[in-house]
């Protein structure tokens, strides 16, 4: 067999996407596959948009990721806002009681609670992982993954004791957002996990 450009010089072996012979000076080696002068440049462009594509985040991951850490920033807001002032509405009074934080009064005080240090504790370890699952899945790392499933796990639990003794309408309604807002980030990163690495 001959090169389709050099009629004269054998062929040292057939492209892989034209099938015509190839000469040593034609032939460009990928992957240990030949390819002749035209179809080598579609073949790079190939690979190029390939790659481009894979490196792109999905729209999914780009909204789980700017949840999640939000979701992180309100937790750590709430942490914050119970260490600080040292509070914790009377809803979380009852999960809360066996810390020796006994109060007649609807707010529990800080002087003779730890309650809120233990709330906001928690609150900032949700917080922590909400952020860093919202940096992981940004970078498409799939730890991140493990670490929402624990964010939202945590934030469910949190939500359903919190809510499991106080039955108010704006608790109701708190649940309630916090139950859908778990729901879309676990539906979004599911959506999105084909792409992680």
């Amino acid at each position: 067999m001959k090169c389709y450009l050099h009629p004269n010089v054998d062929a040292v072996g057939v492209c892989s996407e034209c099938g015509r012979g190839v000469c040593v000076s034609c032939a460009t080696s990928v992957k240990g596959k030949l390819y002749c002068r035209n179809d080598f440049g579609k073949v790079r462009l190939r690979n190029e948009l390939r790659a481009k594509a894979d490196a792109k985040r999905p729209p999914t991951l780009t909204i789980a990721s700017v949840l999640f850490v939000l979701y992180g920033v309100g937790e750590l807001a709430l942490a914050i806002l119970l260490m600080y002032t040292g509070v914790v509405p009377s809803a979380a009074k009852g999960p809360l009681d066996f810390f020796g934080t006994g109060s007649s009064v609807g707010l529990i005080d800080s002087s003779i609670s730890i309650a809120p240090l233990i709330a906001g504790g928690v609150l900032f370890v949700a917080s922590a992982a909400g952020m860093l699952t919202g940096d992981w899945l940004w970078r498409r790392r799939k730890f991140g993954v493990a670490l929402g499933s624990f964010q939202i796990v945590l934030g469910l639990i949190i939500t359903g004791a919190l809510y499991s003794y106080s039955h108010a309408s704006a608790a109701s309604d708190v649940a309630v957002g916090v139950i859908a807002l778990n729901v879309v980030l676990a539906a979004l990163t599911a959506a999105g996990y084909r792409s992680l690495r």
